[in-house]
């Protein structure tokens, strides 16, 4: 085991700062701002530390610490790596009230807990801790609680989460890492993302709800500040696209509606459509309305169900045996390049096409 002395803290201080010929040990660490401690071998950090009174930045990372050292004493400490470390849990930190990023990624921990006193914190990395199978980290509601209006940026990726609900409370995330994770349901992903209206990065890959039908499409026109999704900038384009797809009553892109699986109808001109399963009430539905309008330039591919349509029974048309289709008008368009027909009908076209929001 190696031992915390202050030799070894006069050597892992920064080059910038060198230690003068007639300074103390003492002396020479009470001016150091940064200690670089990291991949030592270190079990433990004595109160040698102490003397750094002037510390702001401590890397511990990589090291063999089964517990939070007690750091009480360095006040205007404002950032501490502890990551790759043995740590279990998360204590001696209420002191700290000037720590503004906390990295424990990658230890022991299994509730996040033992925050209450970081009023100035900003970034906080718990990714990664090693788990018991089937376990997921746990989050404090307390500690949540008194992170809320500071934290701005959280990594929570390889936890076994199921939901991002305990952590709605954190109103100013800016930047949330989840990838990873088990998260299956974009309904209540939806609606954590409400609560968060300065998010503007956001990491969901790897988890199982991204392998439901347009979710990033429902993540997208629900969060107005979101620029970045798995590491891919949000086209200007395409949000305004999908937020007026979405803004149109009746073909909203529903997260009830993405929770079904998807299917593929053939047509009576030998092409074939992908369509959200659509449930039994609504497969005898009337069709969607539509207009053909094959001269405008623009086009995409878009998937909606009769479940997202509001009917109207004047304008209601049916889709005729042959494949054909009663065409009627409406103030409002979006662009589509499919149609979708309820399910126990045999055929369907895919044709370019206008999609009629009522």
């Amino acid at each position: 085991m190696v031992k915390l002395s202050v030799s070894l803290l006069c050597k892992s201080t920064s080059n910038l700062k060198r230690r003068k010929i007639d300074e103390t040990p003492e002396q020479y660490l009470k001016q150091i701002t940064h200690v670089y401690l990291n991949g030592k071998h270190l079990e433990d950090v004595g109160h040698e530390i102490f003397l750094c009174k002037s510390l702001k930045v401590l890397y511990l990372y990589e090291n063999l610490l089964k517990e939070v050292p007690e750091l009480s004493c360095l006040s205007q400490l404002t950032h501490l790596y502890l990551q790759n470390n043995n740590i279990e849990r998360i204590e001696r930190l209420s002191e700290l009230k000037n720590l503004q990023k906390l990295f424990l990624s990658r230890n022991r921990i299994t509730v996040v807990e033992g925050l209450e006193g970081l009023t100035s914190l900003q970034e906080l990395r718990v990714d990664h801790q090693h788990l018991q199978p089937g376990e997921y980290l746990l989050f404090d509601e307390r500690s949540i609680a008194a992170i809320s209006e500071t934290l701005n940026r959280l990594d929570v990726s390889g936890n076994g989460l199921e939901t991002l609900e305990d952590l709605v409370p954190l109103r100013s995330l800016v930047y949330l890492y989840a990838s990873n994770n088990q998260i299956g349901s974009v309904t209540t992903l939806i609606a954590c993302l409400a609560n968060w209206p300065e998010l503007k990065e956001l990491e969901l890959q790897g988890n199982p709800v991204l392998n439901k039908p347009r979710a990033k499409d429902a993540i997208i026109v629900s969060t107005k500040s979101l620029e970045v999704l798995d590491e891919k900038p949000i086209p200007v384009p395409t949000r305004k696209f999908l937020e007026s797809w979405n803004q149109c009553r009746g073909i909203r892109v529903l997260a009830s509606a993405l929770e079904a699986p998807v299917r593929t109808i053939s047509t009576s001109q030998n092409s074939e459509i992908s369509v959200l399963g659509i449930p039994e009430d609504a497969r005898s539905a009337k069709v969607l309305q539509l207009t053909e309008l094959s001269n405008e330039p623009q086009s995409g591919e878009h998937t909606v169900t009769s479940e997202d349509v509001e009917f109207k029974a004047p304008l209601q048309k049916k889709l005729e045996e042959n494949g054909s289709v009663d065409w009627i008008s409406c103030p409002l368009t979006l662009p589509s390049t499919e149609i979708v027909a309820p399910s126990d009908r045999g055929e369907a076209r895919k044709v370019p096409l206008h999609i009629i929001a009522m």
